[in-house]
């Protein structure tokens, strides 16, 4: 199965207060997300990831360790430290070399490719926009609303990820 998110902070204290988070701490933060990560995700699963996985101090390979998936593409996002993501290019971990922080993907879905751009930043306007050509994104914590064919997956929407299936029921008028 195919998985989006974003957001998640790990680590970083003041997301809470910042994205108005139901936590009394970090660290009761970051073991739910966890939970809710490994309640859908599994080992056999590929998640993409649209940026700001973890504050600079955490132990990344440790995190990563905590986290189901087969397969992360992850896109990196202005909160992910350059340390951090040196220290996964690796193995099952793709940090997605793209232009400017943009990465097209084209998922099969019921025996279509799907083409989906992916950038940690909500955008306005994309090759294919017209036609039919998605758009997913993080960075705005649920408070962008982009025009038709985009969508905020980002953990403050979708604590529990955001599966390829539900991803195109919410922007089926857009393909």
């Amino acid at each position: 199965m195919i998985f989006f998110s974003a957001d998640h902070h790990f680590g970083h204290t003041n997301i809470i207060k910042y994205c108005n988070r139901p936590y009394q701490s970090v660290e009761e933060m970051d073991a739910d997300y966890i939970r809710r990560w490994n309640a859908c995700v599994t080992k056999n699963d590929t998640v993409y990831y649209l940026g700001d996985l973890a504050w600079r101090d955490v132990d990344i390979l440790r995190l990563l360790d905590k986290l189901n998936f087969q397969i992360l593409h992850w896109v990196p996002g202005n909160h992910d430290s350059p340390g951090n993501i040196y220290k996964v290019q690796w193995g099952c971990i793709r940090v997605l070399p793209c232009r400017q922080q943009i990465v097209e993907i084209q998922p099969v879905y019921n025996s279509q490719l799907v083409s989906i751009v992916l950038c940690h930043y909500p955008i306005t306007d994309w090759v294919g926009i017209k036609r039919g050509v998605l758009h997913l994104h993080g960075h705005s914590h649920g408070t962008v609303t982009g025009p038709a064919g985009s969508l905020d997956v980002g953990v403050d929407k979708f604590p529990d990820l955001i599966t390829l299936d539900e991803v195109l029921d919410r922007l089926r008028d857009a393909c």
